[in-house]
């Protein structure tokens, strides 16, 4: 018992390291669209710059990549914000989806946007990820 517990706390502690992003809760309507005329909608569980976790009933493949659109409510006209991705892990409640693109400019202010408004205690991580993907670029 002892040698599982210790495989699963280092497993959890790499896991940990290789998330480089701050993830946001935010509960906004989101669809994935796939290869086709596969679409699959459901609410945001959370966000970051790299990626995000849909809840939702359906699931596409592990590895599928797809079109991943947030859609923000309350403006006119709504706000969408528009980025690549992978299907990278299925949990029950919905699945995760590493960005490999954010499509347009206006797309990435407002994902950064978003992660800033609802951030909470975490806006200086936000900003210093925000920064170094500036950077990156």
């Amino acid at each position: 018992m002892t040698d599982s517990f210790e495989e699963d706390t280092e497993a959890m502690g790499r896991a940990l390291q290789r998330r480089a992003s701050t993830r946001v809760r935010v509960m906004v309507e989101a669809e994935l669209k796939a290869a086709g005329s596969v679409k699959i909608t459901g609410c945001l569980g959370n966000v970051s710059l790299h990626g995000m976790f849909l809840s939702c009933d359906a699931r596409l493949p592990i590895g599928t990549p797809c079109l991943a659109n947030i859609l923000l409510s309350g403006t006119e006209p709504p706000i969408t914000i528009h980025a690549r991705g992978t299907v990278v892990r299925h949990e029950v409640s919905g699945m995760a989806i590493h960005f490999t693109e954010i499509v347009d400019e206006e797309s990435l202010v407002h994902l950064q946007r978003l992660l800033l408004f609802n951030s909470g205690q975490d806006v200086e991580a936000i900003e210093r990820e925000i920064h170094s993907a500036s950077k990156a670029r």
